[in-house]
């Protein structure tokens, strides 16, 4: 996919944890931020609207042919390391760690089982009724620090 700058993302509600993920790797790769998010209805989404939502600057997560399952892989944020056209070489440690932890909770559902897990206070919050933007953007920004704190650590 030819380098491009993607005001927002097209994705099945509700956002789970990978999906955010996968947005905040979008931003930190494009450094641009995603501003708008197209809420589809599910993920079945023909090519012609792939297309569509690509020419209209929306990166498709989660949908038709650039869906996890779809591509084999076993997350969002690996699926979009991939659509991206990149691969493990390209990827820094925080986003090789947040690919590995997110494979697992899809798989396993890994961090739902802790009371305190950052994926079920989140299914919480929503359960709750909190204000849906709101907690996207709350659980991004702990996407970010996890990031940042990996590659520090890293160095």
């Amino acid at each position: 996919m030819e380098a491009t700058t993607f005001r927002g993302v097209a994705t099945p509600r509700p956002l789970l944890p990978d999906e955010i993920s996968a947005i905040v790797v979008l931003e930190q790769r494009q450094s641009s931020p995603v501003t708008e998010i197209k809420f589809w209805e599910n993920s079945e989404c023909s090519s012609e609207q792939i297309d569509e939502l690509l020419t209209q600057g929306f990166f498709p997560i989660e949908l038709g042919e650039m869906s996890y399952r779809t591509l084999g892989t076993g997350s969002a944020v690996e699926a979009i390391i991939k659509n991206l056209g990149l691969g493990s070489d390209d990827m820094d440690a925080g986003e090789t760690k947040l690919v590995e932890l997110m494979a697992r909770r899809n798989k396993s559902g890994y961090m739902n089982q802790n009371f305190m897990s950052m994926p079920r206070i989140l299914g919480n919050l929503y359960d709750l009724g909190y204000e849906e933007m709101d907690a996207i953007e709350r659980f991004k920004d702990v996407v970010r620090v996890f990031l940042e704190d990996v590659n520090r650590k890293a160095e």
